[in-house]
């Protein structure tokens, strides 16, 4: 009996290691925040990456601050969200209009947020990887900070 008991645990143990389903499955997706100006990276710059789980309503949000290359890395358990929304907060202006981007098309190319419709200069010079968004974003001077409060009531 101790010998079929072997069997049965070891092959149970090998079908979940070949498929996977014991693992703790993550999905890893980096934003690069890159100066609009001159595409370097900002470091420091807090980052927020947004959805909405398959069968929920309840938004799921994370944040994340960029490290010295510029990047946040978010780690995702699956399921993976059909879509992902990407935004910065109110002292980064997104010169590339952060948004909702499709994370299977992600995951598969990555995604550039462009300035408008068409490439411009800017985002024709980075290279994007799959699993990462490029974002980029002007930092607002000291004085637009300081009244952006202001302005909002």
């Amino acid at each position: 009996m101790l010998p079929r008991t072997l069997t049965c645990a070891a092959a149970l143990t090998a079908l979940c290691l070949v498929t996977g389903l014991c693992e703790s499955q993550t999905t890893n997706i980096s934003v690069r925040v890159l100066n609009a100006r001159n595409t370097k990276p900002l470091k420091g710059c807090s980052v927020w990456l947004e959805f909405y789980p398959p069968g929920t309503q309840q938004i799921v949000e994370i944040e994340r601050k960029s490290g010295p290359d510029g990047v946040a890395n978010f780690h995702i358990t699956v399921p993976m969200p059909e879509m992902v929304h990407v935004s910065l907060p109110w002292d980064y202006s997104p010169a590339s209009g952060a948004g909702d981007v499709k994370t299977q098309e992600l995951l598969n190319s990555g995604a550039v947020a462009r300035f408008g419709p068409e490439p411009n200069d800017v985002s024709t010079r980075v290279s994007k990887k799959p699993g990462e968004i490029i974002l980029f974003a002007h930092v607002l001077p000291w004085w637009a900070r300081l009244i952006a409060p202001l302005e909002r009531e």
